[in-house]
């Protein structure tokens, strides 16, 4: 089964975005009204809401990434620096 078509993981994703602004301390009254229906959904593990954190977490350090090494003068964004 295709991951981007499993409905689960979407909402893990949804889920783990909550999750993300309530530590940024910008949680909106629809994100408390979610996360409950999401809590209630027996799909929505806390493994699944672990690995959504992961993966946003981890493509978040690579676009980081990718901008520090373009900013440092490699255009194409590879650590390196070499432009090939």
């Amino acid at each position: 089964m295709n991951v981007k078509a499993d409905p689960f993981w979407r909402k893990a994703k949804i889920g783990a975005r909550i999750i993300l602004r309530s530590r940024a301390g910008k949680l909106r009254p629809h994100d408390h009204r979610v996360a409950a229906v999401l809590a209630a959904d027996l799909g929505v593990t806390d493994r699944l809401l672990d690995q959504a954190l992961a993966c946003m977490a981890a493509t978040k350090e690579h676009y980081d990434n990718n901008a520090s090494n373009v900013e440092a003068g490699n255009s194409l964004g590879f650590a390196g620096g070499h432009n090939t």
